[in-house]
């Protein structure tokens, strides 16, 4: 909304607009986090690679999930406001991105970020973006969250979610709907190293809580638009500094026989190994130094979650020779 002005106070008002504007943008540590700049326009399903930075996580040929990019340059049904799954202004500038969040063959999609800079550990961060139900949808949920990894997630075979616990998850209840933006955000306090952000529905289908709000839908799934992805610092809420954070090595990397976990305390925890299609593997408890053996796994890649009381404490992947 404008307001009229004094000709002098208009001026003071755009210039301190513009600095503040700056100053706001120039602390966003997610690139392109409304998804305007791209290296060419979508034309089809699962281009999210055109919005620069962007990627997805799960971009196997053959399988893997298939992220949407939507841009007003595109004129095959990956245009904004109107498009292939369903009509939705953007919440900022003229693009977004698009996932599946839910369906019964427990299909997931997810979006991928590598941050402007590394997270820095016992520093706290404010990560917000924006969700909108798409039209053409059965289905509705509230059942999204924020990752952040210090390894890049990559080539995860299969619609399956990722095995591994966000960080920041979306206020239980708050379902998404098809005419408003909703808000989800939250406070991170980073353990130092994430470089890489990635959004979505982590959830099995056992966990995910959906609604029925349009039984006439064409698709039986919840799918939804993400637009304006922020990653600020902040200042911690009180007592967030009192949870301690340890360090959690894993190594050798590539590994044969044996995997070592270490950490930098040693009070008792948990590591629990997937391979690409999500599926737990192992569980085992870890203490100060520890050895895993996985003599007998298939070579591959497998990922692995610690966690103690405080909760998760290490992520990462590793590959079996």
């Amino acid at each position: 909304m404008f307001h009229l002005k004094t000709k002098t106070m208009k001026h003071i008002y755009i210039i301190l607009l513009l600095l503040f504007s700056e100053a706001s943008y120039s602390q966003n540590l997610v690139p392109n986090g409304s998804f305007e700049q791209y290296t060419s326009c979508p034309n089809q399903a699962s281009e999210i690679d055109s919005a620069l930075y962007w990627m997805n996580p799960d971009a196997l040929v053959g399988g893997g999930g298939t992220p949407d990019y939507y841009n007003l340059c595109s004129s095959n049904g990956f245009s904004i406001p109107d498009n292939d799954a369903g009509y939705q202004q953007p919440y900022d500038g003229v693009a977004y991105a698009g996932i599946y969040l839910w369906n019964d063959d427990n299909d997931r999609e997810f979006i991928e970020v590598t941050l402007s800079s590394t997270l820095i550990s016992g520093e706290c961060y404010h990560i917000s973006f924006h969700c909108s139900l798409a039209d053409q949808v059965m289905y509705s949920t509230y059942n999204i969250g924020a990752y952040f990894s210090d390894t890049i997630i990559e080539n995860v075979h299969g619609h399956y979610p990722l095995p591994f616990t966000p960080q920041i998850v979306n206020t239980t209840g708050d379902f998404f709907d098809t005419l408003n933006w909703t808000l989800v955000e939250g406070d991170y306090m980073a353990t130092g190293g994430e470089n890489y952000l990635v959004i979505g529905n982590f959830n099995d289908n056992a966990n995910t809580d959906t609604m029925t709000i349009n039984v006439s839908a064409p698709s039986q799934s919840a799918y939804i638009y993400i637009d304006s992805v922020s990653l600020v610092p902040t200042t911690c809420v009180t007592g967030i500094n009192e949870v301690k954070k340890e360090t959690v090595k894993a190594f050798p990397n590539p590994v044969s026989d044996n995997l070592t976990i270490q950490l930098s305390s040693n009070e008792p925890a948990e590591i629990i190994l997937y391979d690409v299609t999500s599926r737990k593997l192992l569980e085992q408890k870890v203490m100060g130094s520890s050895t895993i053996n996985i003599k007998d796994f298939s070579k591959g890649i497998y990922f692995y979650e610690v966690r103690n009381k405080v909760g998760v404490i290490g992520t990462g992947k590793v590959a079996k020779e």
